[in-house]
């Protein structure tokens, strides 16, 4: 087990972490696991530890794992105790999602998630996160995420995420949009434009057709920036909406 000193944010695609996640609300007082269940010696890069994915709270960590996976797996089939007969539940679910193996295991209020696959020769790359699980669920529930971008006609919202990197509040949203690549940006820009923001749009486009490939946006006033990446994945819109107070 190691403890949690570091404080370095990393670059990271949140999307890769698979979190079993309930509904949860920070204000009631967390108590976070003061040890990290991964081997010792690896070298742990913090991801983030003041993240919100779809309004639960969450912290994210990576390592690489020199040896290979199955020594990955037995290490943490042991910890967990994976083996003991007199559970009457696994205490760790096994799965795989595209060419990541996940492991999930419950453990005193939270939940840690293990994805790991190989990753050439740095060896096998690990994500690692840690979520609470329900409590004062009647209570406590919001019943929806309060988000700093707006759903415009023809969006809806996949999810999205919260952070607060060295002091600086930030949502990253990913949506999709049964709109086309123009009419999405076109949607975009005039809200904003209405909003009061300077906006700043670019288009790419197909070097051979000169069809619309792509669209960025930048909106932004005295106080926040929005960006937005649009594109087109499969025959459908897709959007990357990152907000950012200044």
């Amino acid at each position: 087990m190691k403890r949690l000193v570091s404080k370095r944010y990393i670059s990271f695609r949140l999307r890769h972490i698979t979190i079993v996640l309930g509904i949860f609300l920070p204000c009631l007082g967390w108590a976070w696991p003061t040890t990290l269940p991964v081997p010792s010696g690896v070298l742990v890069s913090v991801v983030g530890e003041e993240m919100l994915v779809n309004g639960i709270p969450v912290r994210a960590y990576e390592y690489f794992w020199r040896n290979d996976k199955q020594s990955l797996l037995d290490f943490y089939s042991n910890l967990w105790h994976e083996d003991n007969a007199n559970d009457e539940k696994p205490s760790v679910i096994k799965m795989l999602l595209g060419e990541w193996n996940v492991l999930s295991h419950l453990e005193d209020g939270y939940n840690v998630t293990v994805q790991y696959k190989e990753d050439g020769i740095k060896g096998v790359r690990v994500l690692l996160g840690i979520s609470p699980l329900p409590r004062m669920l009647d209570k406590n529930r919001l019943g929806r995420i309060e988000s700093k971008i707006k759903l415009l006609p023809g969006m809806t919202m996949l999810s999205v995420v919260e952070s607060v990197d060295a002091g600086v509040r930030s949502e990253t949203h990913w949506i999709d949009s049964s709109n086309s690549i123009e009419k999405t940006a076109q949607i975009l820009g005039r809200y904003y434009s209405d909003e009061g923001f300077f906006v700043n749009r670019k288009n790419i486009k197909h070097a051979e057709s000169g069809e619309l490939s792509s669209s960025f946006l930048r909106a932004e006033d005295s106080t926040q920036l929005v960006s937005f990446s649009i594109n087109e994945l499969d025959g459908y819109t897709k959007v990357i909406g990152v907000w950012r107070e200044k």
